[in-house]
Parts: structure tokens; sequence; C-alpha cells
């Protein structure tokens, strides 16, 4: 199955059109519309695996560019246009409206995608690839340096190999995002756990597939549909804990390789006739009930203060700490293992990372 999960990736990595480049002008290579007068970056030759190594460290893309004594305005980013490719960071201009979802995939060294402010249709924060609007995440770059990231506030969606093979342990994911895309986290082989917003309803093909470090994952109860291969391949997995009141709508590949017999599942204590009656849940030997404890995470109070200190939790307040499964675990503070915790307060939940 491993085997043919990385397939199925490369294939679609490297499915593009043949046509050969049109231009090179300094480094950089184009196909190029004549009657519209724009220019589209590519690769060189005549498909994406003709060279290697044609864009090596920095990368600033014009806005216009001018081959046989005419001018042309570069509007877009084609199909695996760096796929691969030993860049370090890319700079986006303000004409750029289409970038393909495959154009800097694989790209292991690339650190940062920097976007003109004047750009319409794109937008970056700390070198990480947003639409305008910043509702869609669609590249934390590989090399990027950081063990953990907050997704910020208002993301709806993850773009497709958004954070695929990156190096992060852990990512914060707030409650806006509505979707995992598929390949979102391919192959973030150093990312331990994995906690979905409260919002997210889908998790794509493939989307936590070949994570190899991955021990955890909390599935909120908006959760609606796990799509093939979702959570295959990662075989630390020991604990999944699932809010969701309704069973969720779940390819029977959803979990494929995970030792169903090893594997703890948590589901909501009045839903576990249909977690087990279900015929992907109900594969999982070892079910137990969600203990009864507040999980939903209202903004904390301006005057009370939490921070997390070497691993201990510190609270300006009378607090308790919950792990993700709805265990009281305030005795434990101090020596609480990497993850994401509720801690209450004041009759409010937030959530916070211990790394």
């Amino acid at each position: 199955m491993t085997k043919k999960i990385l397939l199925l990736v490369l294939a679609l990595m490297l499915s593009v059109v043949l046509h050969a480049h049109d231009a090179e002008v300094n480094g950089i290579y184009y196909n190029i519309d004549s009657e519209n007068k724009t220019a589209q970056v590519t690769f060189k030759g005549n498909t994406y695996q003709d060279y290697e190594g044609e864009y090596v460290g920095s990368v600033t893309i014009p806005s216009i560019v001018s081959y046989n004594d005419q001018d042309y305005t570069v509007v877009a980013v084609g199909d695996n246009a760096f796929g691969q490719n030993q860049i370090t960071s890319v700079t986006i201009p303000s004409t750029i409206t289409t970038i393909s979802e495959t154009a800097m995939a694989g790209c292991t060294d690339l650190a940062e995608v920097v976007v003109s402010a004047e750009n319409e249709y794109f937008a970056s924060t700390d070198g990480v690839l947003f639409n305008k609007d910043k509702t869609k995440l669609i590249l934390y770059p590989i090399a990027k340096e950081g063990t953990s990231y907050s997704i910020p506030d208002g993301v709806t969606a993850l773009a497709i190999y958004s954070f695929s093979m990156t190096n992060l342990e852990s990512v914060v994911m707030p409650n806006t995002v509505v979707e995992v895309e598929r390949y979102a986290f391919y192959g973030a082989k150093k990312l331990t756990a994995i906690t979905l917003g409260d919002g997210v309803e889908l998790v794509g093909v493939c989307a936590f597939a070949a994570c190899d470090a991955l021990t955890s994952v909390i599935l909120p109860a908006s959760i609606a549909t796990i799509e093939d291969a979702a959570f295959s391949e990662c075989p630390a997995i020991s604990t999944i804990t699932c809010y969701a009141k309704q069973v969720p709508n779940t390819s029977v590949f959803a979990f494929f390789s995970l030792p169903m017999d090893k594997v703890v599942l948590y589901v909501p204590c009045e839903s576990m006739d249909a977690y087990k009656s279900d015929g992907v849940f109900g594969d999982f030997v070892n079910m137990e009930c969600i203990e009864d404890t507040p999980t939903s995470v209202d903004a904390i109070t301006e005057d009370v203060a939490i921070s997390v200190v070497g691993g201990l939790i510190a609270c300006s307040d009378d607090f308790v700490i919950y792990n993700m499964i709805g265990k009281n675990v305030t005795a434990c503070n101090g020596s609480l293992p990497a993850g994401i915790y509720l801690v209450s307060a004041r009759n409010t939940i937030k959530k916070v990372l211990v790394k």
C-alpha cells in the first residue's frame, strides 16, 4: 500500500502537459502566450523530468519579461515549475494571478515564499503562502525553520501539499478551518500529534498519510467525512479520539495499515453502539468512552493569563487541565508529555500547547 500511495503522489506531482518552454530569460523559463502578451513560469524542457537543478537558490519572478523585442506580463506559475529543485526562496510579483498547486511541490530547500503586497490574489506572512484574504493556507515551505506552527485564525482550508514533507512536530489549528485537503500533511514525518480545529468537516485523501511519528489524532465533533488513506501508513498512532456524536462518513481505507487491535479509539458515550456497528470504526478492537468534560474552546478573559514555560502550565487564576480525551491531568502539571491540552479557568476553556 505504501508503494501504491507513493506512486499516486508522484503521478500527481509529475503530471504535466507536454509543452516545451518557449523562452529563457535571466535563468527563468517561460511559456509565452503571444496573443494575450502574457507569460507563465515553467520548467526547462518538454517535461518536468527532462532536467534537474535548473533552479537553484533564491528566485525572483519579474512582473514583466522581455523576449524577442516584446514585453510580456508574467501572470502564472505553472505545474511543477520549481518542483523538487534546490530553490531556497521565491518572490512573487504583483502580476501573478495563478499559482499551480504543484508549482513548488517537493522543494526540500525552500524556506520562504514572499509575495508583493500589491498582489491582488496572493499574500505571504513569515514566508508562508496564502490566498489574498488568508482564508486558504497554500504552502508552508518544507525548509522553514521551527518545529511548531499555529495556523492563523480565519483560515478555512489547508491546500493540497500545504504541509507535506515539512519538519514540523506540532501544528495548532484554529476552529475556522473547515477542510484539510488531500495530501495536506503527507509525509510530515516529524509530526507527533494533531488536533483538528473544532470546525473541521473534511479530511481529504492521504491528508495525514505517511506521518511516521504521529501518535495521536483528535477529531472534532464537526467532522463529517474522512476520505481514502487519510491516516494510512502512520505506524506510531496509538490513540484516536473522535468527538462526533454522528459517526463520520469514512472510507474503508481511511485507516489502512493501522493495527486495529492496538490503537485505542475514544468516542462519545452516547454514540458507542453506533461506532461499534459502523463498517470502519467497528474494526477498532479497543473502543472507550470519552469522559463527560467541557471541550468547547472559548476566548479566555483578558484578565486571566496563561503561559507555558518548560512544560509547566501557569495561570493567574485557579485552573484545571484536561487532556484531549477529557481526563483531568492537573496533578501531572510540569511533567505533561508534549501535546495539546485544555485549560479551564473562570468557566472558560483555552487550548494550550506543551512542547
